[in-house]
């Protein structure tokens, strides 16, 4: 309305300056509204009680509630444990000396007093359970072998007689969720395994655990991260914590299905969580779920840092005379649609005063535009830092970062390489059935060691974790300057929220998943990009494998052609599909089968989307002919980069 106001008001010499003046008057707010969440999702959050009130805090009574929740992990029988059974803490019955049902008022309250269940459940109360570990808000499951819900007192009183123990859930065990997976470098020893827990255990447990706490500082939510042994300990709210009740099951069955069709070393990439411990009344006010995560990091390692040759990576000293900026050894991405930095001109005149409905708007990671911005002194990530507080250098370690590191991203080499395009892909495809959205690759550099020219990824390895990955020495002088070795993982995968704002990277899920596969594209915008081996062999694929696309394929004008030995009707003239908004991708996702015109309607559908399986039914030289599921035209596949192996491997 300003800017319709400024230019009907002023004469024609003076609109220039008047529009500049406009601009920035409605700035702010816009931002504001770019990137902001919508008073949906924050009246969601109040409600599912995300929005803590600060982040949670982690001291003694955190340590203590860490070390009981591992010990009694480590009670349960980790071969014979389901994914998502709960973790019992146990305790004797007579030690409350109940006599009437008023003294069960004494030792027991409602679950939805301490914020926590989402049903009228009875849970511990008082000083006499707390001693005994109960934590305060712990619900009651079990009274000797009568099985909950237990919503009244007079219920209470009627079982009470039953048994000698009381059973109280303390969280969710999680352990078995992830098949066969196993730590890298430790054959034979499983992620959430004892031994692991074993080693956390006594990190925890040692008297200056606290005094040399690692807490991640790096982060710009409201999760509490601190790191122990190989875990990152990590606070969760309480739809995080449903949401992982209700995938993790069915994600189980999944990888298992990955492991006994694909075999080989990665099953997935998804950061595993071990377990969920509840601690009711944590002194932010929230109920917080404590998750054990397997961080994702190599033991005995050094660093590689890098950096990019703008000045911007110069270090400086800030106000505390503390160095900042630099090179560094790790990155958080999303995918090279969030490499885009602030522009006026697409940001301001375009994206936000423009409707939507006239032209779609080009997303980007706003926050992190605005790190940028202020770091390079510029009016719009001042103006934004003075109403929400942005980390200068925030840039650095994200997408922004990664693309002036690495501007025509890295080449994998060919341990694992394919193994781990296709298993990031699949994951993103997981995610999307299950309505995830805003994930990220976190990765971290280590020098390269002798031991990684051998390669022990086979058709009969178990699958491991982190991904490990050989990263290729740049060409021309480009980074990485000498070959170094990459753990990757996906984090922050626990996300169904979505934000409609264009400089908002929670994008709609399947929309997220095509922007983040991306990343893996063999295309000039892709971040680790897998070539095929072509002086070993001609063509890599056979007549009959089984393959997956890794990227989108746009067909919107294709040419059908029939190839008469076999008889194949087949498109040309595909190419990598490169929609960077919504509407565009919503014409990729029009799958209308294609008939058999010489050349198809402008908005035809035959677009392939990044995961499809499918089967090859012709190949000559490079040329290479899939017949995706579900579709009922097959599609030329000029390059062989851009579908990689689904079978077995060989």
């Amino acid at each position: 309305a300003r800017r319709v106001r400024c230019l009907l008001t002023f004469s024609m010499p003076l609109r220039a300056m008047s529009w500049i003046r406009c601009s920035l008057v409605g700035l702010l707010p816009a931002l504001l509204c770019a990137i902001r969440p919508s008073d949906e999702d924050r009246k969601e959050e109040l409600s599912s009680g995300s929005a803590l009130n600060m982040k949670p805090i982690f001291g003694s009574r955190q340590q203590g509630l860490l070390r009981q929740s591992i010990r009694l992990l480590k009670a349960r029988a980790f071969p014979d444990s389901v994914c998502g059974e709960a973790v019992l803490s146990f305790v004797p019955k007579h030690l409350l000396g109940v006599n009437t049902t008023q003294d069960l008022t004494n030792h027991f309250g409602f679950a939805e007093e301490f914020q926590h269940g989402q049903t009228k459940q009875l849970a511990a109360q008082g000083d006499i359970l707390e001693r005994e570990g109960i934590q305060n808000g712990w619900i009651l499951v079990a009274v000797g072998n009568i099985i909950g819900p237990f919503s009244s007192f007079e219920q209470l009183d009627n079982i009470w007689g039953e048994g000698t123990q009381l059973a109280f859930k303390a969280g969710v065990d999680f352990r078995r969720c992830w098949g066969s997976l196993e730590d890298f470098g430790k054959p034979g020893q499983q992620v959430c395994d004892d031994t692991n827990l074993g080693k956390l255990l006594e990190k925890v447990s040692k008297d200056d655990f606290l005094s040399k706490l690692k807490v991640d500082k790096s982060g710009q939510g409201e999760s509490k991260i601190i790191f122990a042994a190989d875990f990152a300990i990590k606070s969760a709210n309480r739809k995080e914590y449903n949401l992982m009740k209700e995938y993790f099951p069915s994600w189980e069955m999944e990888l298992v299905q990955r492991e006994a069709r694909i075999g080989g070393c990665l099953s997935t990439a998804l950061a595993p969580v071990c377990a969920a411990f509840i601690e009711p009344g944590n002194e932010n006010g929230n109920t917080v779920y404590w998750l054990l995560m397997r961080a994702i990091k190599l033991n005995g390692r050094t660093s590689h840092v890098v950096r990019s040759p703008s000045p911007d990576w110069n270090e400086m000293l800030d106000a505390e005379n503390q160095t900042q900026g630099g090179p560094t050894n790790w990155f958080d991405v999303k995918g090279p649609t969030w490499q885009r930095e602030f522009d006026t001109g697409t940001d301001v005149t375009k994206n936000l005063f423009t409707p939507s409905f006239f032209f779609g708007k080009t997303p980007g990671d706003g926050k992190t535009m605005m790190s940028k911005s202020l770091k390079n002194g510029g009016i719009a990530g001042w103006v934004y830092n003075q109403f929400s507080s942005v980390d200068p250098y925030l840039w650095r370690n994200k997408d922004i970062g990664f693309g002036s590191v690495f501007p025509g991203g890295v080449s994998l080499e060919e341990c694992r390489g394919l193994e781990a395009v296709r298993t990031f892909v699949l994951d993103a495809r997981m995610l999307d059935r299950a309505r995830m959205t805003d994930y990220s690759a976190f990765l971290q550099l280590y020098g390269h060691d002798a031991n990684d020219n051998a390669c022990e990824c086979t058709a009969t390895s178990k699958p491991t974790f982190p991904v490990v990955l050989h990263i290729k020495e740049g060409k021309s002088g480009h980074q990485p300057v000498s070959a170094v070795t990459m753990a990757i993982g996906v984090l922050d995968y626990i996300e169904q929220k979505t934000n409609p704002q264009h400089l908002s990277t929670m994008k709609e899920p399947f929309f997220y998943s095509f922007l983040w596969a991306k990343m893996f594209s063999p295309g000039p915008s892709g971040y680790f990009r897998y070539h095929y081996n072509a002086d070993a062999i001609a063509n890599p694929f056979q007549v009959g494998n089984r393959v997956m696309s890794i990227g989108g394929l746009d067909c919107t004008n294709a040419e059908m052609k029939v190839l008469k030995t076999p008889s194949i009707q087949f498109l040309v003239h595909c190419f990598e599909a490169n929609a960077v908004t919504g509407k565009d991708f919503e014409k990729l996702k029009d799958k209308r089968v294609c008939n058999s015109q010489s050349r198809l309607h402008k908005g035809c559908g035959c677009g392939v989307y990044h995961g499809d399986f499918g089967t090859v039914n012709y190949t000559k030289d490079l040329a290479t002919i899939v017949l995706f599921d579900g579709y009922g035209v097959h599609h030329s596949i000029t390059n062989v980069d851009s579908i990689v192996h689904l079978g077995r491997l060989q």
